[in-house]
């Protein structure tokens, strides 16, 4: 008769082969190692698409966390300052640049660049306000 302990470790073992089988790497796809993590993907839709998928994504993020905080303002306070929400959204969007930059390939440091320019821009703008 076979132990259960043994026959548990047995099951364990062959758990633990096919669970771990199941997350190797992609192959190759057109020069690009795919699949040990979401970079690879990313930078792969930015090399076909010449550079435009990150900045658009970047973009993206910037019009939603803007377009987001100034209708939050508006059903809290009833008005908008729009200054506050471009310097909030500017600098959330840099910081996504700034996570971005981390992995080769993903942002231009052109486009990284511009975005500090759009940060410091808002800030004098905000600064400058009247209100």
């Amino acid at each position: 008769m076979i132990n259960k302990n043994i026959l548990t470790i047995v099951f364990g073992m062959i758990f633990l082969i096919s669970f771990t089988s199941a997350f190797t790497p992609y192959p190759i796809l057109n020069g690009t190692a795919m699949g040990s993590d979401l970079s690879y993907i990313l930078v792969y839709t930015n090399t076909i698409t010449g550079g435009w998928a990150i900045l658009l994504m970047t973009i993206a993020f910037f019009m939603v966390v803007l377009l987001g905080s100034m209708f939050m303002q508006l059903r809290f306070q009833g008005r908008i300052k729009f200054e506050v929400h471009f310097a909030a959204s500017s600098f959330a969007t840099l910081g996504w640049c700034a996570i971005l930059s981390t992995v080769n390939g993903l942002i231009s440091p052109t486009y990284f660049l511009i975005f500090i320019g759009l940060s410091i821009m808002s800030v004098l703008w905000l600064l400058l306000s009247s209100d």
